[in-house]
């Protein structure tokens, strides 16, 4: 599939076309149970995929499927694996209520770290969750509140 994001990148909107709409009718039912949203998106990670073809390939349908749960009064939380601090805000951009990451594979994300608001905490995963506070106190809270397990 990589290959085809430079040889065939019809046939990956495509893919992403089907898997969306799927989310989205699974999603349907998955809150008519009163369990929570969350999407897992392990091949979303910049470990795997670049920054760009995060934009080009993924954002647009996982806006999509946040905007669709919006309108239903529905939060959605996201997870993904591996490095994603290139892609903070872009993933932060979608809307998503929840963004949950590995915190290992980051380096240094307060120093990518732009946005506004947001909350901070761990325990061995990140999470940024909408909110008021402001970049200094979430990157306090961060030091003060991980813990590596």
């Amino acid at each position: 599939m990589l290959l085809d994001t430079f040889e065939d990148p019809r046939f990956i909107h495509d893919a992403m076309r089907v898997t969306t709409d799927f989310c989205k009718t699974w999603g349907d039912a998955i809150v008519k149970t009163g369990i929570g949203l969350s999407f897992s998106e392990p091949t979303a990670s910049i470990s795997l995929i670049s920054p760009d073809n995060y934009r080009t390939f993924v954002a647009p349908y996982h806006k999509e499927l946040v905007d669709y749960f919006k309108a239903k009064k529905v939060g959605v939380t996201t997870h993904i694996c591996g490095t994603t601090y290139p892609i903070f805000e872009d993933v932060i951009g979608c809307g998503f209520s929840t963004f949950s990451f590995d915190l290992d594979q980051q380096g240094t994300p307060s120093s990518t770290w732009t946005n506004s608001s947001g909350s901070w905490r761990s325990r061995g995963v990140e999470r940024w969750r909408s909110g008021t506070s402001t970049r200094r106190s979430s990157r306090r809270r961060r030091r003060t509140r991980c813990t590596r397990t």
